[in-house]
């Protein structure tokens, strides 16, 4: 099947990416990647051949929400590392794909389909909202890569982790980047969600639990772009203030499970 060759080649994309951790090969990070790239295009294909319109894009269950997230995720890391290769980032973000991955083919991919999908909306919405999410994964893992070089640095620990994470400048750089990007689809994703609800129950707001815990986190992060630009922060300061914001984007995306009702219940 079609799901479990997706997975053999995401378990051989990780295998190589530890082996390259371990060994510090070159050619283990490339054929690392290529088999990540391979994964993404046959679980992107399979994936996009379930869609023929807004009713059977598949985000209104846990299990395609997890798929979807995993080939954003793959996507984005993919385009940022055909410039140049990060070891560091795969370390963590290959995993975090085969991790969404499995939790996507483990779950039942069925769920209860509301009229109020059946409009173009609902993708948009979607992708906008999960592509927040992915860039501000990312700005979580160059934020931990940045902590954990700055304490090699701090305590002249110049071994494995030393030679595989990128320079402070470049990681600080790659984490107001993502930051960016992320808060700029969070954004629209809120954007198209108010012009939904509108339509639907003519209100842009209608304090559900999903709408609180986003707002929370456009909040952190819009504050973390206003530190950054108006005060200066930079460097530990934001790289903290990253990890911290994707603890909430954690809360955020599974918390509603916490608070019965709303209109986001549907996953």
């Amino acid at each position: 099947m079609m799901k479990i060759l997706v997975l053999i080649i995401y378990l051989a994309s990780l295998l190589f990416y530890l082996l390259h951790l371990f060994f510090n090969k070159r050619s283990l990070l490339i054929t690392g990647f290529l088999f990540l790239c391979a994964g993404f295009l046959l679980h992107t294909s399979r994936f996009i051949m379930g869609i023929n319109s807004p009713e059977s894009f598949p985000a209104y269950y846990m299990g395609g929400v997890m798929s979807f997230f995993s080939i954003l995720l793959g996507c984005v890391f993919i385009a940022y590392q055909i410039k140049e290769l990060v070891p560091a980032l795969g370390y963590i973000t290959v995993p975090a794909i085969l991790f969404f991955y499995i939790i996507s083919i483990s779950l039942p991919h069925t769920g209860s389909f509301r009229p109020e999908f059946k409009t173009i909306l609902f993708p948009i919405h979607v992708t906008f909202s999960m592509a927040g999410y992915v860039f501000f994964f990312l700005s979580f893992a160059t934020g931990a890569c940045y902590l954990l070089q700055e304490r090699n640095l701090k305590f002249k620990l110049f071994g494995w982790s030393f030679k595989r994470i990128p320079s402070l400048v470049e990681l600080d750089s790659m984490n107001y980047r993502t930051v960016q990007l992320g808060f700029t689809f969070i954004t629209l994703g809120m954007l198209t969600g108010s012009i939904w609800s509108q339509r639907l129950w003519g209100s842009i707001w209608n304090w559900d639990p999903k709408e609180v815990l986003t707002l929370m986190v456009w909040l952190l992060y819009a504050t973390y772009l206003h530190l950054r630009l108006i005060l200066g922060w930079k460097g530990r300061k934001t790289a903290i203030l990253s990890v911290i914001g994707f603890m909430l984007v954690i809360v955020a995306f599974f918390g509603r499970k916490l608070v019965p009702g709303g209109y986001h219940d549907y996953i």
